[in-house]
């Protein structure tokens, strides 16, 4: 009786590897250029992006209500906001490869809206 080790073999040498597969890289979801910043939010965390949790103190420098504002509505993805010109606030998310995607918030007639994004790898 004759036993073939090739399928052996190959499930001993296949296995370990199916772990380690490329994740396939994190989709930016429909963000639109004016939509309610909440809104946008929403939608970057059902997209499984991870907010950042910013370890430094963002700029408070003639800002301080607008970043205590979004601290305390828990985004804590806040980096910065500018403190001159459109006063344009910086949020950022993590990606499942490591990529930043960046979200720039300016302030609406009635409330903070998406400026820009973009994915920094």
């Amino acid at each position: 009786m004759r036993i073939s080790i090739l399928p052996i073999v190959t499930a001993l040498v296949t296995v370990p590897f199916l772990g380690t597969m490329p994740a396939q890289a994190q989709s930016v979801p429909n963000l639109q250029q004016g939509m309610p910043y909440a809104q946008a939010r929403q939608l970057i965390l059902n997209a499984g992006w991870s907010p950042s949790y910013n370890t430094q103190e963002p700029n408070r420098f003639g800002m301080s209500s607008k970043v205590d504002h979004f601290l305390g509505l828990g985004y804590t993805e806040i980096v910065d906001c500018a403190g001159t010109g459109m006063g344009l606030c910086r949020f950022e998310f993590y990606g499942n490869q490591g990529q930043t995607l960046a979200v720039s918030v300016g302030q609406g007639t009635q409330t903070d809206v998406v400026y820009q994004w973009w994915v920094e790898e």
